[in-house]
């Protein structure tokens, strides 16, 4: 995994994430059961990843293993979209 990347996922993780400290935000914890992230932050993510990224996901690979954690929303988009 490109470190730029991950941390441009865990920055963007935190800004959805209210009062959250980068440093409390582990790569494997999982975003919905870990820390609490719902389906509008979970929204506002996506968002924030195309932005940060100049991308779009396609519908079709927006499954929630895809962003289960940091590292597994890095691997995917690596994998797919930052080539």
């Amino acid at each position: 995994m490109d470190k730029s990347n991950l941390e441009a996922i865990r920055e963007a993780v935190h800004r959805i994430i209210p009062n959250s400290l980068l440093s409390e935000i582990s790569d494997d914890a999982e975003l919905q059961a870990d820390l609490g992230i719902d389906s509008i932050m979970m929204v506002e993510l996506l968002i924030e990843l195309e932005e940060q990224f100049n991308f779009e996901f396609d519908d079709m690979d927006l499954l929630m293993d895809n962003f289960l954690s940091v590292s597994t929303i890095c691997s995917f988009l690596e994998s797919k979209y930052l080539k």
